[in-house]
């Protein structure tokens, strides 16, 4: 087969690809440790029908972000301590990782609070989220909170009540109080949206509250 392309557009890496940031970013810098994350990952997954106006990157704690990356993308720093997956060949975070990396970094959540323009409708952010704490691995959630803190581990039962069935274990008893509260929060604190008792969390971010979304937990 013969590629008939403009130049800028012809190669390896090819014109519309939605991961053409990726590609790239990992082609200039083999060593860094890269993956789509965030809404970007739930739309890899197919738990989005359309993907956030801006691609959600992480790297690792001391990884360089060139000033291309940081412009083309949203990077935040995020240490999984698990390999990705591979979605289209490229590295993307597993359903389980995009929860524990929310509840690790609370102030990512803001990028799921928008409502999303499907062609069936208006696919809201908190769907997207009930789906996939329903379809997360359960025995990696375990896996991925046994070295985290109490408040990673609140914040994360917190936001995983949509589902008994794929709340991780450690996360069905409520965490230990300790000398101050959870929260649920951006790096600008907000007056609180809800308080919740049973996890012991102050939640100023999301605009609903998980523990209010339809379960469908299959038998």
């Amino acid at each position: 087969m013969v590629e008939f392309a403009p130049g800028a557009h012809a190669g390896p890496i090819g014109h519309g690809d939605p991961w053409l940031t990726v590609r790239a970013a990992a082609a200039s810098n083999p060593s860094l440790s890269l993956a789509v994350a965030g809404t970007s990952a739930m739309w890899a997954h197919r738990f989005l029908d359309r993907p956030p106006t801006r691609l959600h990157l992480v790297v690792g704690p001391h990884d360089h972000v060139s000033s291309s990356l940081a412009k083309a993308a949203h990077v935040t720093r995020f240490e999984s301590l698990v390999a990705p997956r591979r979605v289209a060949d490229v590295p993307v975070h597993s359903p389980a990782t995009v929860l524990v990396h929310a509840a690790v970094r609370p102030s990512d959540i803001e990028l799921w609070t928008v409502a999303v323009a499907a062609p069936s409708g208006t696919y809201r952010y908190d769907q997207a989220l009930h789906d996939l704490v329903l379809l997360a691995d359960r025995v990696e959630l375990d896996a991925k909170l046994s070295d985290r803190p109490k408040s990673v581990v609140a914040r994360l039962a917190y936001s995983s009540t949509a589902s008994t069935r794929a709340s991780p274990t450690t996360c069905t008893r409520r965490p230990s109080p300790g000398n101050s509260i959870p929260r649920f929060a951006s790096d600008h604190l907000g007056s609180a949206r809800r308080n919740s008792q049973r996890f012991g969390i102050t939640d100023t971010i999301l605009p609903f509250n998980p523990g209010q979304l339809a379960r469908t937990d299959p038998a």
